[in-house]
């Protein structure tokens, strides 16, 4: 069973997501449009993400666990 994240972006700007999975490097890579979402699932585990946009915005990275069975947004804007 897979976790679900459905990625939405407040941006403004085309979003490019990278994520990898930590224990064997596995990764995918996908876009989201502006003020559209983009909904993915992934094996549970540790992830490394690199949210990247065009300028003015750099790219952000971060880490996240996926957990069986979780459908939930997660809202990409400007901070």
């Amino acid at each position: 069973l897979q976790g679900c994240y459905t990625f939405i972006n407040d941006l403004g700007a085309e979003l490019t997501i990278t994520f990898t999975r930590r224990n064997d490097s596995w990764n995918t890579t996908f876009q989201v449009p502006p003020a559209q979402s983009n909904r993915q699932c992934f094996d549970p585990g540790r992830y490394t993400y690199t949210f990247d946009a065009p300028p003015p915005w750099d790219s952000t990275n971060g880490e996240l666990t996926v957990e069986a069975g979780v459908d939930l947004p997660y809202t990409i804007g400007a901070e």
